[in-house]
């Protein structure tokens, strides 16, 4: 078994960095998450956090990058993929 943490599927892509940005999905004001078998995973995925220009105590990283470049069996599903 296996915590995971859904996201919101592919809403925004960075032009400048040709990644997705995706943000947490929640559930009744908290994180939509669950615990599901590991033959479940299709896919392991490499996030990287927007980090704010200055932190505090309440920091929550909320958004990141899908780094398709990290795999390449991603980069090439990935590809074509538009959102508006």
């Amino acid at each position: 078994l296996t915590y995971v943490h859904w996201f919101c599927s592919l809403q925004q892509f960075d032009h400048t960095l040709h990644m997705f940005w995706l943000s947490r999905s929640s559930h009744q004001n908290g994180p939509f998450a669950e615990v599901i078998p590991v033959n479940h995973i299709l896919r392991p995925c490499h996030l990287v956090p927007q980090w704010p220009r200055r932190m505090d105590a309440g920091f929550n990283m909320d958004e990141f990058l899908l780094n398709r470049y990290i795999d390449f069996n991603l980069f090439e599903s990935l590809d074509g993929v538009h959102v508006l």
